[in-house]
């Protein structure tokens, strides 16, 4: 168990990596599309539930602490990269409380890896993540099927991002 502070925080916003950078991506091929990782996904470490879309050439999504009726916070700049997902979140209500998260497609439905905040990310930078998982706080993402519908806070999210 680490000795900083555990904050349970995840959503996400997705920038996908050029096409060129993904076309040479080694990997299984459905990871190469990211709307195969648009749905619903839950840690049951943490009860935290992710809802994740794809919008506007980008995947993006928000997440909700343990079932709390309103989200947290949002993933953004996310590439996916072969079966690896990289890229930052922040907190929706403090911006300032924001990091890295570094997530690897085990299967179509499980993806496993883990955030760390900004200020305890590797000196290196986001793309020193996998190589460090000694910075990370463990998650394992695992695909809801059926999916079950979007909150209306959810709704509101993505509505937003439609409407700028």
């Amino acid at each position: 168990m680490s000795s900083r502070p555990r904050i349970f925080m995840l959503a996400a916003a997705t920038k996908i990596a050029p096409a060129t950078e993904r076309a040479e991506a080694k990997g299984p091929a459905h990871v190469l599309d990211p709307r195969a990782l648009e749905g619903v996904w839950y840690n049951p470490e943490s009860r935290n539930t992710y809802y994740m879309r794809f919008h506007g050439g980008e995947l993006r999504g928000v997440y909700c602490y343990r079932g709390d009726l309103s989200g947290l916070a949002e993933y953004y700049n996310l590439r996916l990269v072969g079966d690896v997902i990289l890229g930052r979140f922040r907190w929706l209500k403090r911006p300032r409380t924001a990091g890295y998260v570094y997530l690897k497609l085990e299967s179509k439905d499980r993806l496993v890896g883990g955030w760390c905040l900004q200020s305890y990310a590797p000196p290196e930078g986001l793309e020193a993540l996998p190589h460090h998982p000694e910075y990370l706080e463990q998650m394992t993402w695992i695909r809801q099927l059926p999916a079950p519908p979007l909150p209306e806070w959810a709704e509101r999210y993505f509505d937003a991002l439609a409407h700028g």
